[in-house]
């Protein structure tokens, strides 16, 4: 014990005490210490969301999309100054839920099953070419204008010629940084959720475009 105190009274030792002990010393100890806490309970709580994902895809993509196709059409709605259309938010919404459950999440199957899951360039080329060139032009954005005009009792025909190629071109600069990111960091399970949270923004962008001249 003797040689503990004597330890440290002198030296380095005298250091540490006053460190740990003084205000400002125990003051940052604290705050670290918090610190540890919030990131290990962050950890703890993601790592529950990626087990629910996981159990339970089609229940986690319903909630992602129904909250990205209601909120991407209300900013679209508030940026085009026009009083919130409860029919036309219901007709987005209905139509991205349909779109993530129906379309995307067997599609994204098919890309992994085909091409791999592997993140190489040849694969993940492949696979935004067939999202951005392909499933988008041809399936998702004409398939929304037909839905949404339906659900509004509107002219879908008259959307497409008006809005189509615009659409078209805005999503392709959309969906290819959006489909890179999606194939070489984010693991397929959690490939449709991470296109939801992106959807938020596509939402907006073509909702907007398809009812500015409606």
């Amino acid at each position: 014990s003797n040689f503990g105190l004597s330890h440290f009274g002198t030296g380095a030792g005298a250091s540490i005490v006053p460190m740990l002990c003084g205000g400002h010393g125990f003051r940052r100890f604290s705050a670290a210490a918090i610190m540890l806490q919030r990131r290990c309970a962050t950890c703890r709580t993601a790592a529950r969301v990626a087990a629910l994902v996981r159990r339970h895809p089609r229940a986690s993509v319903v909630a992602s999309s129904c909250a990205a196709g209601a909120g991407g059409d209300f900013v679209a709605q508030r940026a085009g100054g026009e009083p919130l259309n409860i029919r036309r938010l219901l007709g987005v919404t209905s139509f991205t839920i349909f779109d993530s459950v129906v379309l995307y999440l067997p599609f994204y199957r098919f890309l992994d099953r085909r091409f791999g899951a592997g993140v190489n360039l040849p694969c993940v080329a492949a696979k935004v070419f067939l999202d951005s060139a392909f499933f988008g032009p041809l399936i998702d954005i004409p398939l929304f204008f037909v839905w949404t005009a339906i659900a509004e009792g509107q002219s879908f025909a008259m959307r497409l010629r008006a809005d189509y190629a615009g659409v078209v071109g805005a999503g392709v600069m959309f969906n290819i940084p959006v489909g890179v990111v999606t194939f070489v960091f984010v693991p397929p399970a959690f490939r449709v959720l991470f296109g939801n949270v992106a959807d938020l923004g596509w939402t907006t962008l073509i909702s907007y475009f398809a009812h500015r001249k409606v």
